[in-house]
């Protein structure tokens, strides 16, 4: 079984009152929509956190993350020589499709977008949702043909939901976010849409059954089987 890993922080860069981008040295490539486990403690709290690569150029890694506990508190706390664990690549990334192509993410969960996006071919437009304050807009800018923006409090773009502006004209879609945005996002695209499904993990490798999902196939686990998945695979039963 794969070892973490203790690698060094390179940034550690506050976006907004509570959305944080860290960047590690590592030169791993791994696919868009993958993800690493990481932990910068020891004692409480005792699991690691999961985090999309946020994006990768072959020497270092940078995740997006959100700042709700006491480990992403303590990681919000680290400063540029501190040291990580990490764990990873792990799971299943998005599927490159070539044409035109949708890409949707609210709030954290735009995180493995960026890196989606450097990594496609041909036209993308992307759909970005916030509740308030809006980030990483500039970064999207150079990899995509068009941005779409939404916030809920009307701050910046439609006042609203994100899917609202999302149109079924794609010959493919990738999104990322919670599961009542996913649900959302399905309801809107009837063609090929990838989903990237958030959830609690303890060991991020399919051992511990903690992120068990409903899908076509069975009970699947997020991190091992996904955690993208097709989404035609996903039961939303209970949203």
């Amino acid at each position: 079984m794969e070892a973490y890993r203790k690698v060094i922080v390179l940034e550690n860069t506050q976006l907004t009152s509570d959305m944080y981008e860290m960047k590690v040295e590592l030169a791993d490539l791994p696919q868009p929509g993958q993800f690493y486990m990481l932990r910068a403690w020891a004692g409480v709290p005792y699991l690691p956190r999961p985090f999309s690569v946020c994006d990768a150029d072959g020497k270092s890694l940078s995740f997006l993350y959100q700042k709700t506990g006491k480990g992403t508190e303590i990681m919000a706390q680290m400063r540029s020589g501190d040291h990580i664990d990490i764990l990873g690549p792990l799971g299943k990334g998005y599927p490159l499709k070539e044409g035109n192509v949708a890409i949707i993410g609210g709030g954290v969960g735009i995180a493995p977008l960026l890196y989606l996006a450097k990594n496609l071919e041909g036209p993308v437009d992307v759909y970005l949702g916030f509740k308030q304050e809006a980030f990483f807009i500039e970064r999207f800018k150079p990899h995509v043909r068009q941005i779409f923006i939404s916030t809920e409090n009307g701050s910046w773009g439609h006042k609203g939901f994100v899917t609202e502006l999302l149109t079924d004209s794609y010959d493919a879609a990738y999104a990322c976010g919670n599961m009542l945005m996913m649900k959302a996002v399905k309801d809107k695209i009837d063609g090929l849409l990838y989903l990237s499904l958030e959830s609690h993990m303890a060991c991020g490798i399919g051992a511990c059954l903690g992120c068990v999902q409903k899908t076509a196939q069975g009970q699947l686990c997020v991190c091992k089987d996904g955690p993208v998945f097709e989404s035609r695979e996903v039961l939303f039963d209970d949203y």
